[in-house]
């Protein structure tokens, strides 16, 4: 194969960029020669080079087997015909190569249809075991150095996926054919692979343990206490193990306790964050942050993915997983996070709910511990990496820590930043020291399959710019050059590679949808985070005007809105509950409020609290007065049924 490079032809590589959409008519008449005609070729071109060395050593003598006219003709012409061939393919190649580049554009390598793209993201796609395809150069490219990118058989599936080959974007080339061993056939990320849609095969009567049972107690001592004070009883486990994974083993070793083979999970497996692949992922998201305090007052810990808070979430609780996924709910955004508390089970009842988790960094190792990095002029390295490093261990992974937990999403570097950090201008260091930190956490963890997107969430603010994206665009120009002012800092890993393959933008904002389209939305369209040098999509990470009416303004969101931009990814709804616990303005958001019938006690990482029913809040701009969950319901495509809120508990103290 060839391509043109400035005025030579040179071998072509599928790491480099700018190919023209129709380059490839020009190379299959070359690629579907016939094996046996490719060969011919290839003998009668080093036949006829080898007769010309020897013409050179005995240019004083005659041959004895000179060849006839006609012969000499057919040769000659052959070997004309072909040189013909090259140099057109090369002047063309050259032509084309420099209209692209001069008009500044770059063209997606496969037009691949929706059902196609979808496969992508389907949990069920495996990629050929073992497959490369051939371009043993690699090594020698961009990313050649990682093996599970590069192998001496040339780039895996992964490389594919990573440099979005077949998706457009920054990435794009053309890397498919038959000549690079057809990854449209063996990878996902070109729409190929292999479905396997048939879950993990079960043990006959699997049945997992519920609340209350004893099989159940023993594996909340085995995950809370058990794998800590005698590992040895665990052979296999970590404490970031699943609880089916304890109650699988405790089945085999003690049937007395655990009498039946629970149901296991069976996760996905890929490489590229959901958030970035395409089509684009729809995000219909709730802020949840389920404080049990009916009154102000301040909580000790809000960190409710700790398994302690389960009588707010699980299904034998108050449930509210059950009641988001009703309503539609695809996303849930949490708050606290206590890199202490094991987060397995919430995000496995997650994951069984198909509900994705939006996770973040709490403002403890930022403002509150006694060696906050605001201490340290906002060099957050280490303080953030512990932190991380914490829930990679207790609960964010899977498979011994070596991929993601697939419920978890995205996870949040700093929520609305420019109004922690002081002075301003040290924002990006903040955010730049700790997504350094968080990917070595994951080195040094050893994570690698199922990564998470990542963001900062910016607050609705004109800081240099339209609201919220100016402080996008100030991060992206420090993330360009870290070491510059005002960052002043060298990272350890590549964090502009994890910025252009990993990263998403959001912001929060109380603006209705009209607004949000016309400050934020048609400017992003221009900004240069959305065309062909890069990608980055954007997702509303709390969204709710509470001074118009929420149906007209929520619906037309989905309905209008969110379909017209391809970066665009949704809004998560604020919020869940009413935050009596904060007080004043605050209290005029939440879908529910907190009843009067307690449903149980919850002890909550050291205090205990009372687990309340839920009452159905009333927006009071409709003309109805609607109720709130109803208006959800509606926008987000789900059950506006609200005998999901019954309780029998309740049901009964009121008949008392």
């Amino acid at each position: 194969m060839f391509v043109a490079t400035g005025n030579s032809c040179d071998v072509w590589s599928p790491a480099e960029a700018g190919r023209p959409g129709d380059l490839q008519a020009f190379l299959d008449p070359f690629s579907d020669l016939d094996e046996v005609e490719v060969a011919g070729q290839s003998e009668f071109i080093t036949n006829d080079s080898n007769s010309t060395n020897s013409s050179n050593r005995n240019n004083m003598q005659v041959s004895a087997q000179t060849m006839s006219n006609s012969n000499q003709i057919r040769v000659v012409a052959k070997a004309l015909q072909l040189l013909t061939a090259i140099v057109s393919i090369c002047i063309l190649v050259a032509f084309a190569s420099h209209s692209f580049h001069s008009k500044g554009r770059s063209v997606a390598t496969a037009a691949m249809s929706k059902d196609t793209l979808e496969l992508q993201q389907n949990s069920g796609c495996r990629d050929t075991p073992g497959w490369s395809n051939n371009w043993v150069n690699c090594v020698n490219e961009d990313g050649g150095k990682r093996p599970e990118l590069c192998t001496p058989r040339g780039w895996t599936c992964r490389a594919y996926e990573e440099k979005q080959w077949c998706v457009g974007g920054s990435g794009a080339r053309f890397a498919l054919g038959r000549i690079l061993n057809s990854p449209e056939k063996h990878c996902c990320a070109c729409g190929g692979g292999h479905a396997n849609l048939v879950p993990t095969e079960q043990e006959p009567n699997c049945y997992t343990a519920v609340y209350g049972e004893v099989c159940y107690n023993t594996l909340e001592w085995a995950i809370r206490e058990g794998i800590h004070s005698q590992p040895e009883l665990f052979p296999g486990l970590n404490p970031s193990s699943g609880l089916e994974e304890f109650q699988m083993l405790l089945y085999r070793t003690n049937t007395s306790k655990c009498p039946h083979p629970p149901c296991m999970i069976n996760y996905p497996s890929y490489w590229t964050p959901t958030f970035r692949m395409m089509p684009k992922t729809l995000i219909k998201g709730m802020a949840y942050g389920p404080a049990p305090l009916k009154k102000v007052g301040k909580l000790h810990n809000d960190d409710f993915m700790a398994w302690d808070a389960a009588p707010l979430w699980a299904s034998w609780g108050r449930g509210d997983f059950r009641i988001m996924a009703s309503l539609g709910v695809n996303h849930v955004r949490t708050y606290g996070n206590d890199p202490r508390a094991n987060k397995r089970v919430f995000l496995d009842e997650a994951y069984k709910a198909g509900i994705g988790i939006n996770a973040g960094m709490s403002d403890w190792p930022f403002k509150q511990s006694p060696t906050r990095c605001m201490l340290q002029d906002y060099y957050c390295f280490n303080q953030t990496y512990h932190s991380y490093k914490g829930n990679l261990l207790n609960g964010f992974t899977i498979n011994n820590y070596t991929a993601y937990n697939p419920a978890l999403k995205v996870f949040t570097i700093m929520n609305e930043p420019e109004l922690k950090v002081y002075p301003r201008t040290l924002v990006c260091r903040a955010l730049i020291t700790t997504l350094d930190a968080i990917l070595q956490a994951e080195k040094d963890v050893g994570v690698t399959g199922n990564l998470v997107a990542l963001t900062a969430t910016f607050a609705y603010t004109r800081l240099g710019g339209p609201p919220a994206l100016g402080q996008m665009m100030n991060l992206h120009q420090c993330i360009m050059n870290p070491q510059d002012t005002p960052t002043l800092y060298t990272p350890r890993n590549d964090v502009l590679n994890a910025y252009r393959t990993r990263f998403v933008n959001s912001f929060n904002t109380a603006s209705p949808h009209l607004s949000v389209q016309r400050e934020v939305l048609d400017v992003y369209n221009r900004s240069g985070f959305w065309d062909d040098n890069l990608k980055i999509p954007v997702f509303i990470g709390e969204y709710h005007s509470v001074k118009v009416p929420l149906e007209e303004d929520l619906t037309s969101m989905q309905q209008k809105i969110i379909p017209k931009y391809p970066f665009f990814m949704g809004v998560t709804f604020f919020e869940y509950q009413v935050r009596y616990d904060k007080g004043g303005s605050e209290t005029e958001f939440g879908m529910f409020g907190l009843g009067g019938c307690k449903l149980m006690k919850m002890h909550f990482l050291g205090e205990n609290y009372s687990v309340w029913d839920l009452t159905q809040n009333h927006d009071h701009h409709s003309l109805h007065h609607d109720k709130i969950d109803t208006i959800v319901a509606k926008a987000f495509g789900g059950n506006a049924d609200s005998s999901r809120l019954g309780n029998p508990i309740c049901g009964a103290l009121s008949e008392m």
